[in-house]
């Protein structure tokens, strides 16, 4: 309760998106790709992570789901879920992440060389610590970019903390195809 007085709310709570563009751009080489995304489920309140890696080619590397009880706004919920990308990207040894999110608000904060005072600033601070010495860059992406992260998010409401390597979960595989032939 303390804490919801010390952060000023941010002016909005919702994730901007540019959509002009909706064509998954890969990585360059030596790099990986790690699409992430975050859906929110109102009974019981909770939020859906997911990450998918993918490696230049466009080849599905990883890729992860997990729920949390939380209540959640969109931008807090997007800031978990990159926070949840970062950490499982370390703990895959990858050296060189694209994180790409498509909500433009946590991009620019995780940016930004100052933190603000919103709900998010200790999540981005956390996640700042987590990549500092470290090859991660933050970009923002089309909402028509990141479906088969969305889809992974969407799967943790039903079976949380799941991950897959190499070989894609069935849902999400038309999505990965279809991206890379646009």
């Amino acid at each position: 309760m303390i804490l919801l007085h010390i952060f000023k709310p941010s002016t909005s709570h919702r994730c901007e998106s540019n959509n002009s563009i909706s064509k998954w751009t890969p990585p360059p080489d030596g790099w990986m790709m790690a699409n992430i995304d975050a859906a929110i489920l109102n009974d019981p309140p909770s939020i859906g992570m997911g990450v998918v890696i993918r490696d230049r080619f466009g080849k599905f590397i990883s890729g992860s789901c997990q729920k949390m009880y939380i209540a959640a706004d969109p931008e807090l919920a997007e800031a978990i879920a990159v926070r949840y990308a970062v950490v499982y990207a370390k703990d895959m040894n990858l050296q060189h992440v694209i994180v790409a999110s498509n909500c433009l608000n946590i991009v620019r904060k995780i940016k930004a060389p100052r933190m603000d005072r919103s709900l998010v600033s200790p999540i981005i601070k956390d996640i700042k610590n987590l990549v500092r010495g470290t090859s991660f860059v933050f970009i923002h992406i089309p909402r028509g970019c990141n479906e088969a992260a969305h889809a992974i998010a969407r799967l943790a409401h039903q079976s949380a903390g799941l991950m897959w390597s190499n070989d894609a979960p069935e849902s999400i595989r038309a999505t990965l195809c279809n991206i890379l032939l646009n």
